[in-house]
């Protein structure tokens, strides 16, 4: 096994453990504000921080086509 092996074994676990759930975190908060994680699509061609700064803003307030409103669901679960 191979220097160049070990580091490619590297960089999978590095995708599976890091990459893959921050891009599913970041599709989640721009369905949060009502826009289509296809703007993730933007960071292949290294324009990623357009939809970054999309997602800072707060998310629609109520349902939106991707789904309930997370806040509302999180406070009746609490009981608020």
């Amino acid at each position: 096994m191979g220097a160049l092996t070990g580091a490619f074994g590297v960089v999978v676990v590095y995708l599976v453990v890091v990459v893959i759930p921050s891009l599913s975190v970041w599709a989640r908060r721009l369905h949060d504000t009502g826009m289509s994680s296809a703007w993730i699509l933007l960071s292949v061609v290294g324009l990623g921080i357009i939809p970054l700064i999309m997602a800072i803003p707060q998310g629609q307030p109520g349902a939106n086509k991707y789904g309930p409103d997370p806040r509302v669901h999180s406070r009746v679960a609490a009981g608020r």
